[in-house]
């Protein structure tokens, strides 16, 4: 497994991933609208690129394909964070936080925050995060429970 930060060269297999994961591993949590709409934010190419550019944005490979990403902004939110369908619960996703933990440190930040989905939130609940607040996220006019999870770093 190598842990490398992400380029725009990688952007098909990340969008791919993403729009993979919802649809295979999300669809537990959410309904056909809500995956359709959520995972309609793959084919946003120009998206993709820009937050692979101004993030810490980072990609977990093996020999093969894409295993998963995360990226966290210079303030401390921890915009993204998927792993491929095929590979949830094998550590994966714990390399991808110790990596944003240590970028965190690096600049110096007193906490990360994220916007998780209902998926999410056993994991990180696991690593140390709290829910600070469950609201309701309208995108696209679908509605959609999340959840703001901080995790404290000082």
């Amino acid at each position: 497994m190598i842990i490398r930060k992400a380029t725009i060269a990688d952007n098909q297999a990340i969008t791919q991933l993403f729009y993979e994961t919802i649809t295979s591993i999300n669809v537990k949590d959410y309904d056909a609208q809500q995956i359709e709409t959520w995972a309609s934010s793959a084919e946003n190419k120009d998206f993709w690129q820009e937050q692979i550019e101004k993030q810490h944005f980072i990609i977990v490979e093996n020999d093969e394909y894409l295993l998963g990403f995360a990226s966290l902004t210079t303030d401390g939110y921890l915009d993204f964070m998927y792993v491929h369908k095929n590979h949830q619960k094998q550590g994966i996703a714990g390399a991808l936080l110790e990596n944003i933990l240590n970028e965190a440190n690096r600049l110096n930040l007193t906490k990360i925050w994220t916007d998780a989905s209902i998926t999410a939130r056993p994991f990180f609940l696991n690593k140390g995060f709290v829910i600070e607040k469950i609201y309701t996220k309208i995108s696209k006019e679908v509605a959609f429970e999340n959840a703001i999870m901080v995790r404290n770093l000082k």
